[in-house]
């Protein structure tokens, strides 16, 4: 099967009845940048589905040799630790970091050409895999929650729920089922997962723009939903296997009050290759108990990006943002942007103004 770049999941309503968030455009609100951090490693293999923020220092994948690392830094862009894995088909080794995600001090690595995600401690111990070679699905992003694996599937399964023999404990399905090959001609099903407070939250790719809140037996809690100024184009996979069109959501982040979700990744070809994406990049920040749309801020030094930017983590002061692709876009925000592999950006959380002061 081709490698697939983006996939992401449409989940149908089950077992209660879900709540409608639906709020306008609000005033964007310019957020200074506080501090920008540039990466001297990063993977070229998916680096914003393979970083995030735990435990008050964000970490990044990049590579040795064929070995991958794992490195952890501090808001100051300073290098906490390393965890060295290593490459190839041994029970303990990897091929291709597709996700990675840190839950319960345990380290997830999604590698999608062995069908497994392997398991291990902070220090780089392996623990077990978790195979995903018995389904006749293709899963593009799970969550955890106390040990539990969730996983979003394509083909069949909207979402599944793993047992500890990995066989499907619970399953939703689509209504219809795909084929791979069907699958490929356009990717409108699916997103991306956030686990929070034991609820699953998922950003759906296809317009409009919505994010499903479940609980753990996939009963649908709420949908909040923004409301956008113009129109865009679903996602689809062009003859020559590019990804082209305009992501509604494509990475999330929260604290104990608030939805964090980039806006603007909107990828459209030219002859003369990426042109500029349709969509202004901004963020929006939705109240979670209610969905309410709180702020959409931006800062415009951090220029239109077809590729977008997104979001690693939040605290109380900063706003985590990676920019990963298309450096040049930083070129008012930081001196020879493209002398890096990427750069941290450190937008100023609204939230918490009154704290801070």
């Amino acid at each position: 099967m081709k490698k697939i770049m983006y996939a992401f999941i449409v989940i149908l309503l089950i077992g209660c009845t879900a709540q409608t968030t639906d709020y306008k455009k609000t005033k964007e609100e310019k957020m200074e940048i506080l501090k920008t951090i540039g990466i001297e490693k990063l993977s070229k293999n998916n680096p914003e589905r393979c970083s995030g923020f735990y435990k008050d220092n964000y970490y990044l994948v990049s590579r040795k040799d064929k070995n991958f690392l794992i490195n952890f830094f501090d808001l100051e862009g300073k290098k906490k630790k390393e965890v060295e894995l290593k490459y190839g088909k041994k029970k303990n080794e990897l091929l291709y970091n597709w996700r990675v995600k840190i839950y319960n001090d345990k380290i997830y690595f999604y590698d999608s050409p062995q069908n497994k995600i392997a398991v291990f401690n902070m220090n780089g111990k392996h623990l077990k895999n978790i195979s995903l070679k018995n389904f006749s699905e293709y899963f593009t992003d799970f969550v955890v929650i106390n040990d539990v694996v969730y996983l979003q599937g394509v083909f069949k399964y909207r979402l599944v729920h793993l047992n500890e023999k990995n066989e499907i404990e619970k399953g939703l399905k689509y209504d219809e089922k795909l084929t791979g090959e069907e699958y490929m001609q356009e990717q409108t099903r699916g997103g991306v997962l956030l686990a929070d407070e034991g609820k699953i939250y998922q950003g759906l790719i296809k317009q409009p723009f919505r994010i499903k809140k479940f609980d753990r037996n996939f009963n649908q809690l709420n949908t909040i939903k923004k409301e956008l100024n113009q129109e865009y184009e679903d996602c689809k996979i062009t003859k020559d296997g590019r990804l082209e069109g305009d992501l509604m959501v494509q990475t999330m982040a929260s604290d104990e009050n608030y939805l964090y979700v980039p806006f603007g990744k909107s990828i459209h070809y030219a002859e003369e290759g990426l042109k500029k994406g349709k969509a202004d990049n901004s963020l929006f920040i939705f109240n979670k108990k209610s969905g309410k749309l709180e702020h959409e801020i931006w800062n415009k030094k951090l220029k239109k990006s077809a590729t977008g930017y997104d979001i690693l983590g939040v605290t109380k002061k900063y706003i985590i943002l990676l920019k990963a692709y298309h450096l040049d876009a930083l070129d008012e925000a930081v001196e020879n942007p493209e002398e890096k592999e990427g750069w941290i950006i450190l937008l100023d959380n609204p939230m918490y103004a009154a704290q801070k002061k």
